[in-house]
């Protein structure tokens, strides 16, 4: 019984791990020069969606998810990665979120990408979109803001592990 129990813990161990590894190597998104020349990495085991001709308040619109984006539209769609890069600057966008933080709903950092430490920005931790747990960064790009975030705490290994450290743009 005992070695069942261990071959168990060690199936569930090596699952884990083959897990982690087909994610690799990663995929590049590469945005456009105009909007900071965002080079993102993510897991190649995710499928992603960008809009780069958004007219309004966003330049850039990405959503990334394992396997199939989901619906955009939908209320109950989790991502496991957006990325936007919007057309307001870095302080009004932080301050959308200043009554969470005063709530305790989120916490809030500063932050600096390990590629570009130059540019300080805020890391968002807790309810980072209605009603979605998850971890958010909001950096300053020029007279824009880029916000790169994760809907659902079980993607946020992902988001420090893969994504952050390979992330880069020019401020």
């Amino acid at each position: 019984m005992a070695v069942d129990k261990a071959v168990q813990a060690e199936d569930i161990k090596k699952d884990a791990t083959f897990a982690q590894d087909e994610k690799n190597p990663l995929k590049t998104y590469s945005g456009p020069a105009a909007f900071g020349g965002i080079q993102l990495n993510y897991p190649k085991t995710w499928s992603g969606y960008v809009n780069e001709n958004s007219n309004g308040a966003s330049n850039v619109d990405g959503y990334f998810s394992p396997g199939v984006v989901p619906d955009l539209l939908g209320l109950n769609s989790v991502f496991a990665l957006r990325v936007q890069v919007l057309n307001q600057g870095y302080n009004t966008v932080l301050q959308n979120f200043s009554s969470f933080v005063s709530a305790k709903t989120v916490t809030a950092t500063p932050y600096t990408l390990p590629k570009v430490p130059s540019v300080v920005g805020t890391r968002l931790d807790g309810e980072v979109a209605l009603n979605k747990q998850g971890s958010m960064i909001v950096l300053p790009l020029r007279d824009k803001t880029l916000k790169i975030w994760t809907e659902a705490t079980q993607f946020v290994p992902d988001l420090n592990n893969n994504i952050l450290p390979n992330l880069s743009f020019s401020p």
